[in-house]
């Protein structure tokens, strides 16, 4: 499941969006974005013992993959794509 071609254009598409949303925050000085994306870490590792296995979540904390995972996004309102979109 992991490296799907549709999978890799929406990663692109999210890494987009994150850093223009980060960017924005910086322009004007403020904190949001990184706090919302600190609650959003915080909540997905309570929830998740396996938090590790989701690929979206890399992208969100910037983190390398060492290995390929087993899951692309979390379920419903957990969902990375929905958060990043959200910001």
């Amino acid at each position: 499941m992991e490296g799907a071609p549709n999978e890799e254009v929406l990663l692109t598409e999210l890494k987009t969006l994150l850093h223009e949303a980060q960017d924005e925050d910086r322009l004007k000085n403020t904190y949001y974005v990184q706090d919302e994306i600190v609650k959003k870490v915080k909540g997905l590792r309570k929830k998740y013992p396996d938090w590790q296995n989701y690929r979206v979540y890399h992208l969100l904390v910037g983190s390398d993959l060492l290995e390929p995972t087993k899951y692309f996004d979390f379920p419903g309102d957990d969902s990375i794509e929905k958060f990043i979109r959200s910001l």
